[in-house]
C-alpha cells in the first residue's frame, strides 16, 4: 500500500512540475522568437529609412516605389517599417506555427500524451524495481525535465538552454546534498554520473562535427546532462534505445512520403523514449 501511495504521489508531481514548467517554458519561446523577429524588423526598418533618405536620384526612388506597390507580405512590412512602425510577431501566431492543436487545457495532444506516459512508466517502474531514495530524486527531477523538453522540441524544433541551465543546477545541489548527507556513496553515484556524461558528451559532440552541424548544440547539451543523471550504466541503453526508435520513424515516414532524405527529425522526443523504456528495464 504504501508502495502505491509513493508511486502516485511521484506520478501526480510529475505532471504538475511537468505541466507547469511547459508552460513557462513555451512563454519564454514566444518571448525569445517575438524579440528575435523584432530585431529583425528594426533592422529592416533602419536600412530602409536609410535607403529613402540616399534614394536622390530617380533610380533609387523608382526602385522603392516599386518595392511599396507590391502586393507582398515582406513589402507591407516594409510599407510598415518605412513610417516607423515595429512590428512584433504576436504571441498566437508562433504558437499556431508550431502545429500542434491546442486542447480545452490549452495544452498540444503531445504534451498530455508525453505527461501521461512519463507517469505510467514511473509507477511501472517503481512497482518492477522500487527506488532507493537519491536515485528516486534524481529519476523524478529527469522525468519532469525530459517531458518538458521533449514536448517543446517537437513541437517547437527548440531546445531552450534555460530548461538545461535549471536541469544542470537541480542535479548539482542534489549531487552536493547527496555527498554531505553520504560522503561515501555520494562521491561513487558522482563519478558514475560524471563518467555518462563524458561518454553522452563526447558522442554527440563528435557527431555534431562529423554531421557538420546538422545535430543540434542543444541535443549536445542535452546528453551530457542524461549522462549526469542516467549515469554511465544505463545512458548507453538510453542512447540507443532512442536511437532505434528515431530509426524505426524515419524510415517509416520516408516509406510514407512525409519526409525527405535531408529532412531532420527533433532528436529530444527519441531520447525521452529510449530513457523511459531504460526506466522500464533497469529501473
Amino acid at each position: 500500500m504504501l508502495e502505491l501511495v509513493s508511486a502516485l504521489l511521484g506520478a501526480l508531481i510529475i505532471a504538475a512540475a511537468a505541466i507547469l514548467g511547459y508552460r513557462g517554458t513555451v512563454a519564454s519561446v514566444i518571448n525569445a522568437k517575438s524579440r528575435s523577429d523584432s530585431g529583425k524588423e528594426d533592422d529592416l526598418s533602419a536600412n530602409d529609412k536609410q535607403t529613402s533618405r540616399s534614394g536622390s536620384d530617380k533610380q533609387d526612388i523608382q526602385s522603392v516605389s516599386d518595392k511599396l506597390n507590391s502586393p507582398s507580405d515582406s513589402t507591407d512590412l516594409k510599407k510598415r517599417a518605412l513610417t516607423g512602425q515595429t512590428v512584433l510577431a504576436p504571441a498566437a501566431a508562433v504558437e499556431s506555427s508550431a502545429g500542434g492543436k491546442l486542447t480545452r487545457f490549452g495544452l498540444p495532444v503531445s504534451m498530455i500524451v508525453m505527461t501521461i506516459l512519463t507517469c505510467a512508466v514511473w509507477i511501472l517502474s517503481s512497482f518492477l524495481h522500487g527506488y532507493e531514495l537519491w536515485r528516486l530524486i534524481f529519476d523524478l527531477c529527469l522525468s519532469v525535465f525530459l517531458t518538458i523538453l521533449a514536448a517543446v522540441d517537437l513541437e517547437y524544433k527548440r531546445v531552450p538552454n534555460c530548461v538545461l541551465l535549471v536541469m544542470l543546477t537541480v542535479y548539482a545541489l542534489a549531487a552536493g546534498v547527496y555527498i554531505i548527507t553520504d560522503i561515501e556513496n555520494g562521491l561513487a553515484s558522482v563519478f558514475v554520473s560524471a563518467a555518462g556524461s563524458l561518454f553522452a558528451g563526447i558522442a554527440f559532440l563528435l557527431c555534431y562535427i562529423i554531421s557538420r552541424r546538422q545535430l543540434g548544440g542543444g541535443d549536445v547539451k542535452l546528453a551530457f546532462l542524461l549522462g549526469l543523471y542516467l549515469g554511465g550504466g544505463r545512458i548507453f541503453g538510453a542512447i540507443i534505445y532512442g536511437i532505434l526508435c528515431c530509426f524505426v520513424y524515419s524510415v517509416v515516414q520516408l516509406c510514407r512520403r512525409r519526409l525527405g532524405l535531408r529532412d531532420g527529425v527533433p532528436l529530444v522526443p527519441f531520447l525521452y523514449l529510449g530513457t523511459l523504456i531504460i526506466f522500464i528495464i533497469a529501473g
